[in-house]
């Protein structure tokens, strides 16, 4: 299950669409959760996606958007709160009786 890169990929698909081609890999725990995701996509017009996501180091938590006119970013997320909002959607899942 991917866990931690689903924030970037649902980035991407709200900013380009589905992509035409992917490219990625991940380093799994024990428990079949992703410690560590890269992933670039393709996309039918030229636009590329580059993601990562890691639970093995601290890392800055916020997103780049770059085109022809510049680029844009994400206010930084710290990490402490990343960590609530994913202990969060763990016991939302729990709640609602959702395994995988």
């Amino acid at each position: 299950m991917l866990d931690i890169c689903i924030y970037p990929l649902y980035l991407s698909l709200l900013t380009l669409g589905m992509p035409s081609e992917i490219k990625a890999m991940a380093r799994m725990t024990e428990t079949s959760v992703d410690s560590y995701c890269s992933i670039l996509l393709g996309y039918d017009n030229s636009a590329k996606a580059m993601l990562e996501s890691t639970f093995e180091t601290e890392t800055p938590i916020q997103a780049a958007i770059y085109g022809t006119k510049g680029k844009t970013e994400s206010p930084k997320l710290p990490l402490s709160v990343s960590m609530d909002l994913i202990s969060l959607i763990d016991r939302v899942k729990s709640e609602i009786g959702l395994s995988y």
